[in-house]
């Protein structure tokens, strides 16, 4: 027995298994609950953060918009004196504080009216400036599985797969406020 059967054996035997309709029963109860604490959690630990980022939010809306304007206004201002700020040539601008540089941007494409550029690079047969995106329609397969079937590398795969769906039940559970403070601060 290799080592990888032996560990797989042990992870099955420590599976407790029910012994009876009612102890699977209980099993899907105690899912149930843990389902309900998980969800009674996740909102009220959402919630507060939701009212920290608001809370947040209102400090750093004044601060962001001070920065824009910073920015803005220097942009104008430093293209109003480009001369005079790079007087020995260069394209920075040292401050105490920082410095202000010219730099070109990265190239990019731009495209107006692109059905009519793309109908004149294939009257002009400049065709490696087309790109066609290939890909198998899976949809197509599924909806009309022969001959596709047939082609060495495609089938359809369909594998059994055990639900279980504990029924939404509320259950009577403790106050979560402090097991979700416990939870945020740990």
């Amino acid at each position: 027995m290799t080592t990888t059967e032996k560990k797989t054996k042990a992870k099955k035997s420590i599976l407790p298994l029910p012994k009876s309709r009612e102890e699977a029963n209980a099993m899907i109860a105690e899912i149930a609950m843990n389902q309900q604490r998980i969800a009674r959690l996740e909102a009220d630990t959402n919630a507060r953060i939701d009212a920290i980022k608001e809370k947040s939010a209102e400090a750093l809306t004044p601060l962001k918009d001070a920065i824009d304007l910073g920015f803005a206004s220097l942009r104008t201002w430093a293209t109003l004196h480009r001369a005079e700020l790079l007087k020995g040539g260069g394209k920075t601008a040292t401050f105490t504080h920082g410095e202000i540089s010219w730099r070109m941007s990265k190239p990019k494409v731009s495209i107006k009216k692109e059905k009519e550029v793309l109908a004149l690079l294939q009257e002009l047969e400049m065709d490696e400036y087309i790109r066609e995106k290939l890909e198998i329609d899976k949809e197509a397969i599924l909806k009309k599985p022969s001959p596709a079937t047939s082609v060495p590398g495609i089938s359809i795969v369909q594998e059994e797969e055990i639900i279980v769906e504990p029924y939404q039940v509320e259950f009577e559970l403790p106050s979560t406020k402090a097991t979700a403070g416990e939870a945020v601060s740990a």
